[in-house]
């Protein structure tokens, strides 16, 4: 979507798909398929821009009979031009992941080049499969989660990073002085695929949405002034489902096997990733749940900090990558 008011305000607004492919050939007879799969949020306002990417990226060799998977790692890119608040929430972003000496340096060049316009800053985390290896979920079965523990500790971890990256109720899972809370999503979730009050022995169910209207009329017992926000609150509460279901789906592909029948095996791996991107990751809240994931994966101490990134010349530009393994 696109705006042009008399040549004087210009403004932009995409929600794009990442899917890009090549073959590549290695020696020796040997070839190797990369794709990317993802999505792409993009901002602009006259010069001004905010990017987030978030996409796998997956790489397969065909040479034989059998087709061998190779890495299947997670990116996140947070990038900022010429936009200084963006830039500033790319600095507190970096600030929030971990701590240290060298770190606090990193954040606070940052955020200095923020501050000065006409300036690019760009944010770029990789987690390789050990790293989302480490997530833990709880198993559904028929429906029920045989132990909530996991779960409980990806919602909180996913509540804390919009608390701490978004100023806005109940987008930072607070309304009225309450946090939304493990038990106010049960409490709702319940209500949108079973009934309120609740049945005997109720358990929620993440990788069910319900009923909306059922779930509003929980929430509106629960939050009587909410109004018309209450539905807000519920797509907050959708987007902590989403983020559990991603901890799983990411948990999952771990055990994907790794050389099958030629092409059928990579299309599964594709379907696979691209279901996790549009069914998984709330597009409003790919920055929390790209924070909530540092803290899960290494409790927020990666193992590769690069900053400014390598080849980086130009002095209105700072780029850090940082992987997690």
């Amino acid at each position: 979507m696109s705006l042009n008011l008399f040549g004087q305000l210009k403004a932009a607004w995409s929600d794009a798909v990442i899917s890009n492919s090549s073959m590549v050939y290695a020696g020796n007879n040997t070839f190797h398929l990369i794709a990317n799969e993802g999505r792409q949020l993009l901002s602009s306002m006259n010069n001004s821009s905010r990017e987030i990417d978030i996409y796998f990226a997956a790489e397969a060799d065909f040479s034989g009979a059998e087709v061998k998977l190779g890495a299947v790692n997670l990116h996140c890119i947070l990038q900022a031009a010429n936009n200084q608040k963006y830039g500033g929430y790319i600095a507190n972003f970096l600030g929030l992941m971990t701590t240290g000496p060298g770190h606090d340096v990193l954040v606070q060049s940052v955020r200095a080049i923020a501050a000065r316009p006409k300036t690019t800053q760009l944010l770029h985390l990789t987690f390789d499969q050990a790293a989302y290896g480490r997530l833990q979920s709880s198993t559904i079965t028929n429906g029920k989660p045989e132990d909530q523990a996991s779960d409980q500790q990806n919602y909180a971890a996913f509540a804390k990073a919009c608390s701490d990256l978004i100023i806005e109720s109940p987008a930072n899972f607070s309304y009225g002085g309450r946090s939304l809370s493990y038990s106010t999503w049960s409490n709702w979730n319940i209500a949108s695929n079973d009934q309120w009050p609740p049945s005997t022995r109720s358990l929620p169910n993440r990788t069910q949405s319900g009923s909306s209207s059922s779930g509003l009329v929980y929430l509106g017992q629960e939050f009587p002034q909410s109004g018309n926000v209450a539905q807000l609150i519920g797509y907050a509460l959708h987007a902590g489902s989403d983020f559990m279901n991603l901890c799983a789906a990411l948990k999952s592909l771990v055990g994907f096997a790794t050389a099958g029948p030629q092409l059928a095996l990579w299309d599964d791996l594709m379907a696979r990733l691209k279901s996790i991107i549009y069914n998984d990751v709330s597009q409003d809240f790919i920055a929390p749940a790209t924070l909530a994931l540092t803290r899960l994966c290494a409790s927020g101490r990666p193992n590769e900090v690069v900053g400014p990134a390598p080849g980086l010349t130009d002095k209105n530009s700072i780029a850090i990558t940082i992987t997690y393994s």
